[in-house]
């Protein structure tokens, strides 16, 4: 298995962030919880971060939290903003691993994401 080949299709694991990402501000937001796991932020300050339309950034967050990739909290010191980090589970940790990997593999391997990816928003 693995991402050898992510020509021949994308690793199951990758292909699910893939699917709860669902947009490019999606992707980019599991690359910044991926390259810094301990991040805690709010929809915000991701936003400004990846310099991403705020109502880009809060729908990412919402679909990956939906799907047990980050976890979030909204309490009265928050002023009634929500923040977000990352689910403390070694297999969210492993598929992101393969997930910067498959992007910083080359040119080849980043298409392959960005046409699942676009696969994934046509299909939203």
């Amino acid at each position: 298995g693995g991402t050898a080949n992510a020509t021949m299709g994308l690793d199951p694991g990758i292909d699910r962030l893939i699917l709860a990402a669902r947009s490019e501000a999606g992707l980019n937001v599991l690359l910044l919880f991926g390259r810094d796991p301990l991040t805690c932020d709010t929809a915000q300050g991701i936003a400004m971060r990846l310099q991403y339309p705020l109502a880009d950034v809060s729908r990412a967050l919402v679909s990956l939290s939906e799907c047990g990739v980050l976890r979030s909290s909204t309490g009265p010191a928050d002023a009634g903003h929500t923040s977000y980090w990352l689910v403390d589970d070694p297999d969210v940790f492993v598929k992101l691993r393969g997930l910067i990997e498959t992007y910083m593999a080359g040119p080849a391997e980043r298409r392959d994401l960005f046409r699942a990816l676009a696969s994934r928003e046509a299909t939203a």
